[in-house]
């Protein structure tokens, strides 16, 4: 990760912004009522059914004052997501670095400092967000990520949006003719359309962004701990810590080496204790709800050893280390074991993880580490399985799937490789979804089927 820019937990700020977005979304459909309203007193003002004065001057108060409410808490709500976007987008750029991203164009404040910078606005900020996506997507390789057909059309609307309505707020002080007012009302109608169209596809860039970053980020969490899980400072084990029956008072040195990582001890209880932690350092919630997902009493652990020790987690290392601890209790000491393990742990495989204590506590050392893995591996990831025998007669299927940058072309190609060893693949609207003879794979969208397929080889070829 970078060392300049630390990934931020992006979840509720994504929520904040599209729900704001959606509230956006229903002023504009009760603006667009509104218009609608207006335009019809309009017609029968310039059709001449009023032959009542007070009656006509009583609608028109009226058509008045809820175009002018209506247009006050349009506004604020206009101001407001637009202030969450510009958060959102600084936040996203900072994450892109924060995993690695390199040689962008765009810095966190420029990202959002071209919206204010007349002529600059009409393409500089497209530009910033199609390369948080590219880097979103693929942060190692980026610049070799095609751009979605979503972006430009996103970008389209909003340009379209936005410089129709600078112009009718313009022309409206020219002229008051009724015809002049209802030919304006029809373009503002036009213009929300195409507003409510831009936001619609907002919220979907937002949410594959962060739904990219986020996955990202855990990839590169799973592999740091695997990294430094094989430094032999951590004990005889490549992974696991020596098991103490002592505290983590012991190991203060160890664990807390700079003095801006403590906080004064105060007299607030553990939960306030933590409350502050996750506040100086976010990521702490992250490794604890991680943790979490493997034993309460673990997560608790953490939370506990933490908060005793005034302790901000930053890199990790606490989080690892009781995680260490727990794989050697559950999977003994092999280093294959415990690194099959924290991979099934990143994905979430809790049913193969299940299985593989058993095995470990039934045949423990007498069955060797690779034999145990293949029966896991058989078992549950029969996709796996498909790939290697993929690999094993088609030696150019590793080089080709890491070095094709056209992701229409590389599904196409790893759909054709699946098909040939019995694999059927389908996409479902933006879904793919894979099956095979025991087990059935769903991806969210291309680029992660592709992605899980050039993970699964990479690891099959760093095995062999």
């Amino acid at each position: 990760m970078s060392s300049k820019y630390e990934y931020r937990e992006s979840e509720n700020l994504t929520t904040w912004t599209t729900n704001m977005i959606y509230v956006y979304l229903f002023i504009s459909f009760i603006s667009i009522i509104s218009n609608f309203l207006e335009y019809d007193f309009l017609s029968k003002l310039d059709s001449g059914v009023y032959h009542d004065h007070s009656k006509m001057m009583a609608d028109a108060y009226l058509s008045d004052n809820r175009q002018n409410v209506i247009g006050i808490i349009y506004s604020i709500i206009f101001i407001t997501s637009g202030f969450l976007i510009l958060r959102w987008i600084h936040r996203a750029n900072n994450n892109i670095r924060a995993v690695g991203a390199e040689n962008l164009k765009f810095t966190p404040g420029w990202s959002i400092g071209y919206y204010f910078i007349p002529f600059l606005s009409l393409w500089k900020p497209y530009q910033a967000m199609k390369e948080i996506w590219k880097a979103s997507t693929n942060p190692k390789k980026w610049e070799n990520e095609s751009t979605p057909g979503i972006l430009p059309l996103w970008w389209t609307f909003w340009i379209i949006s936005n410089i129709g309505f600078s112009i009718s707020l313009r022309l409206s002080e020219d002229n008051n003719s009724i015809e002049y007012l209802m030919g304006m009302n029809v373009f503002t109608q036009v213009l929300l359309g195409f507003d409510i169209l831009c936001s619609f596809l907002l919220i979907k860039i937002i949410k594959q962004i962060h739904y990219n970053q986020k996955n990202n980020f855990k990839l590169i969490s799973s592999e740091d701990c695997e990294t430094n899980s094989k430094n032999k400072n951590f004990g005889d084990a490549s992974i696991a810590f020596e098991k103490r029956e002592t505290t983590y008072q012991d190991d203060k040195n160890r664990l807390i080496e700079k003095p801006e990582n403590i906080i004064k001890p105060s007299n607030e209880d553990l939960s306030e204790n933590w409350e502050v932690l996750i506040e100086y350092c976010p990521m702490m919630s992250e490794y604890h709800q991680r943790l979490s997902q493997l034993s309460r009493g673990l997560a608790d652990k953490y939370m506990a050893v933490a908060c005793k020790k005034k302790y901000l987690d930053k890199d990790g290392r606490l989080m690892k280390r009781i995680l260490s601890l727990y794989l050697e209790k559950h999977y003994g000491k092999s280093e294959d074991i415990q690194n099959f393990a924290l991979n099934l742990i990143r994905d979430e495989r809790y049913d193969a993880l299940e299985y593989l204590k058993q095995h470990i506590n039934i045949v423990g050392d007498q069955v060797s580490p690779r034999e145990i893995i293949e029966k896991i591996e058989d078992k549950f990831f029969n996709l796996i399985g498909a790939i290697k025998r993929i690999m094993a007669y088609n030696d150019s299927f590793y080089s080709r799937i890491l070095n094709e940058n056209n992701q229409t072309i590389l599904y196409l190609f790893i759909s054709k490789q699946l098909s040939s060893v019995g694999y059927d693949v389908v996409e479902k609207g933006r879904q793919v979804v894979i099956t095979g003879e025991k087990n059935r794979y769903e991806f969210d969208h291309r680029i992660h089927f592709t992605q899980e397929i050039r993970r699964i080889a990479e690891g099959i070829a760093e095995t062999n």
